[in-house]
C-alpha cells in the first residue's frame, strides 16, 4: 500500500521522520510563516481601527455619564437617552445625546446611536430656534457620510423631561424620541 503524496519536494525531508506530528500540518505552518507578513499588516491595520474606534466611543461616554450626573431641573441642556425609530424600513435602536447651550437660539446636539447594540454612529448637530414657555422648537441639518445617508435635516422640539424630533434624507426617515435618564 503506498501513502498518498500531500507534499511538496521541500516537504519530503519530513517524510522519513517518526514523529507524533502531522506532516501536513508542518508544510502549512511553513506557508503560514511565509504569509505572515500579510497577516501581520492586516492585524496591525485592524488593531489601529480597533483603537480609535473606542477611543472615540470612551470620550463620548465619559462625556455622557458626566452630564447624566449633573442635576438639570429646567433646563434642556445634559444627557438624554432614549431610541431612534426609521419610517422607511422599521429599524430601530439605542440613542444618547448630550445638549450643549451655543446661545439663546442654538444648542449643540452630540448623539451616540446605534443599531443591533454593535454599531455606533456618532453625530453633531447645531438646533437652531427659540425657546417658548419652557420649550426649545428647532430646526437643524448635518452634513454625514454618504454610506450613512448623506446630508440629514431635524425639525422638532424639546423641553425639561422630554425630546422628540423627526430626522429625514434622501434614503431615510424617522423619529428621535428621549428623556432624561
Amino acid at each position: 500500500m503506498t501513502t498518498p503524496n500531500y507534499f511538496t519536494a521541500k516537504d519530503t525531508k519530513y517524510a522519513n521522520r517518526k514523529s507524533s506530528v502531522n506532516l501536513f500540518s508542518i508544510s502549512r505552518i511553513s506557508r503560514f510563516k511565509i504569509g505572515s507578513v500579510g497577516f501581520l499588516f492586516r492585524s496591525a491595520i485592524l488593531s489601529a481601527a480597533t483603537l480609535l474606534l473606542f477611543t472615540g466611543c470612551s470620550t463620548f461616554n465619559r462625556d455622557w455619564k458626566a452630564a447624566a450626573a449633573k442635576p438639570h431641573p429646567n433646563n434642556i441642556e445634559g444627557a438624554w437617552d432614549g431610541i431612534w425609530l426609521s419610517d422607511a424600513n422599521q429599524h430601530t435602536g439605542g440613542l444618547r445625546c448630550i445638549m450643549e447651550k451655543v446661545s439663546d437660539e442654538s444648542y449643540r446636539a452630540r448623539f451616540d446611536s446605534t443599531y443591533k447594540r454593535v454599531l455606533h454612529f456618532k453625530s453633531t448637530v447645531v438646533f437652531n430656534g427659540a425657546m417658548t414657555d419652557d420649550v426649545f422648537h428647532f430646526d437643524g441639518e448635518a452634513k454625514l457620510a454618504k454610506w450613512a445617508g448623506g446630508i440629514y435635516h431635524y425639525k422638532g422640539h424639546v423641553n425639561p423631561t422630554n425630546f422628540f424630533s423627526t430626522y429625514r434624507n434622501k434614503y431615510d426617515r424617522g423619529t428621535f424620541q428621549m428623556t432624561r435618564p
